[in-house]
């Protein structure tokens, strides 16, 4: 069987920087797929820090990867006034951080989407973070991050659910909402393999 469409839509011309707040850029690259299928629709590429491109006013699900990290958005809404896609991206340094009870801090970004969309999910790869001990891997994250100060100005909870995939070296897990993610070794998780 073969699908087909006809769809008329209006075209919104879309400049995506993406450079952190020390004004390094952040190279990634925005896949936008029909919602719920693997058609691709657009792709904009960011190897410079600024991605260009025209889009239709409509819904998509997003890709968009940088670093070691991947971020969809399923149903995000492009519209009339967007002119971004996201309104911040940040990779911190894993020395700037503090996230209680965790041994080996591997990665962290933050990430602010203004874009109204359903659902969201981050993956995380940490393959060349250096981690000691994989299986306490969790995905932890500060919802009161100000990106200024590149801080967490409340507290680093466990995603709930989060556990590794001890093949990809990766940590995936549905999230509630955008601010700062980490991924990290749970010392919890640890002393309960040791003391068995």
């Amino acid at each position: 069987t073969r699908e087909r469409y006809f769809e008329a839509y209006m075209d919104r011309p879309v400049q995506q920087q993406l450079r952190d707040v020390t004004d390094a850029e952040v190279p990634g690259t925005f896949e936008l797929y029909r919602p719920n299928t693997r058609t691709r629709l657009a792709r904009l590429d960011s190897s410079s820090g600024w991605a260009n491109g025209t889009l239709h006013v409509r819904k998509y699900d997003a890709e968009f990867n940088f670093s070691a990290y991947q971020v969809v958005l399923k149903n995000l809404t492009v519209n009339f006034t967007t002119t971004t896609l996201v309104d911040s991206v940040d990779l911190i340094p894993t020395s700037s951080v503090i996230i209680p009870v965790t041994n080996k801090i591997l990665k962290v970004f933050a990430l602010n989407v203004s874009l109204p969309y359903a659902n969201a999910s981050v993956t995380v790869n940490y393959s060349d973070s250096g981690y000691t001990f994989e299986p306490s891997v969790r995905l932890y994250r500060c919802a009161a991050w100000n990106y200024s100060s590149r801080t967490c100005t409340g507290n680093w909870s466990q995603v709930n659910g989060s556990a590794p995939d001890l093949v990809r070296h990766t940590i995936f897990r549905y999230v509630p909402g955008f601010s700062a993610y980490a991924a990290a070794e749970d010392l919890g998780y640890i002393a309960s393999t040791a003391a068995v």
